[in-house]
């Protein structure tokens, strides 16, 4: 038997699609609001089918590893070095990988890929790997890190589906996150957005609920596994801080928000400061300097962004790209959360969190296709936070 495609998924999922839409009209004139339940569990079922049933043909089929993204390569090996007692930020990964070049997007050319010295990835995404490497080991007798992004892809339905109260809107948003294509395609080649977006519609979701704690700790979470997950931080202090009465003195609202929030810093510290004590010098290296282009070998100008527009066109601009990219950001920055503090409820914040994230990765270094789909996301989740019965909240109008 042959290896599953993407396009033999895709179209699974459209058939499903269309299945779904009338399965849906049938529940509605039959069963009514009861059968919410048993739709969760049809729904997953299904989509666990065609998603994990390729992801691991790709891994069963030997020599077969065309779609597997280099991620994936790379953190099956750091969570093997981390288990060994080695830090993954000290090691080289020329080893692990299937090809030890790429074709630069604006080049044309093969390249000799930086990945092999620097491990972009944040200490929690590792981490997170340890137990489900330990568990698949045992069942499987072998590893795959997309796995861990089923797991992840799974608990993110559960918790899209949790938003809207309305049973309609409840599945308009799981069908769309679940079977969306942009989703089936970077989780096929083991991109990690599913993995942080999990926990950021965790820490949406708890901040709607008003569980400022457990929303924290989820954030917290974010902050250990992708970059991305800072530039949600501003609005999400801000969220909590515009909710303090105005007029409390400044120090009691600080501390206020403090204990709303203590949780993230706890748990951002427990989980990067061992690593930063390990090897500060690597951990720099290979987190901060080197997604920034300040390494010798620094992640490559890509994708569809300003900086690779400039590249394209041999155009050297006076000014570094990066002090660019922070004075742009913090201008958009500033604007947005002046319109959060007028209208501060979770649809403005997730919505302000898409926008400076577009802005921001569009002047950085690196705008990659699949940052489309995570942004396409965050839109469709911002959608149904303001319409499917999650009203903004008025009350927090100053």
């Amino acid at each position: 038997m042959g290896p599953v495609t993407i396009g033999q998924v895709i179209i699974l999922c459209l058939i499903f699609f269309i299945y779904l839409r009338i399965d849906y009209a049938l529940l509605i004139n039959s069963a009514g609001l009861q059968k919410i339940g048993h739709y969760k569990i049809y729904l997953l079922i299904i989509t666990l089918i065609l998603i994990v049933a390729p992801a691991l043909a790709s891994k069963i089929n030997e020599g077969n590893q065309i779609y597997v993204h280099d991620n994936v390569q790379q953190l099956e090996a750091a969570t093997e070095f981390l288990m060994n007692g080695q830090n993954p930020y000290e090691q080289n990964y020329a080893p692990f990988f299937i090809d030890n070049e790429y074709i630069g997007t604006t080049t044309g050319k093969k390249l000799p890929n930086p990945a092999i010295e620097h491990v972009i990835t944040l200490p929690g995404h590792i981490l997170l790997s340890v137990p489900v490497y330990l568990t698949s080991k045992l069942i499987f007798d072998f590893y795959d890190q997309r796995l861990l992004y089923f797991i992840a892809y799974f608990i993110t339905v559960l918790i899209l589906i949790l938003i809207p109260n309305k049973l309609k809107n409840k599945i308009i948003l799981g069908s769309l996150f679940a079977l969306n294509p942009l989703i089936l395609k970077f989780f096929y080649e083991g991109r990690n957005d599913i993995l942080l977006l999990c926990f950021i519609i965790a820490s949406i979701y708890l901040l709607i609920k008003q569980r400022p704690r457990l929303a924290s700790l989820m954030l917290g979470l974010a902050l250990t596994i992708k970059h991305f997950a800072f530039i949600l931080l501003p609005f999400f202090v801000a969220y909590y801080y515009w909710q303090m009465p105005p007029n409390l003195k400044w120090n009691d609202k600080l501390w206020g928000l403090f204990k709303k929030i203590w949780p993230m810093p706890i748990v951002w510290l427990i989980i990067n400061l061992p690593f930063i004590i390990w090897n500060t010098q690597a951990f720099y290296q290979d987190t901060i300097a080197y997604p920034l282009g300040l390494t010798a070998a620094s992640y490559p100008v890509s994708g569809f962004g300003f900086s690779a527009w400039l590249e394209i066109h041999n155009i050297e601009l006076f000014l570094p790209l990066w002090l660019i990219q922070v004075v742009v950001s913090g201008a958009v920055l500033y604007f947005l959360l002046k319109l959060q503090k007028k209208i501060n409820a979770a649809a403005i914040l997730v919505l302000n969190f898409t926008i400076l994230l577009f802005v921001f990765l569009i002047l950085s270094r690196f705008f990659n296709d699949n940052y489309i789909s995570f942004i396409v996301q965050l839109l469709m989740v911002t959608y149904f936070i303001n319409h499917g019965d999650q009203k903004i909240a008025r009350e927090n109008v100053l």
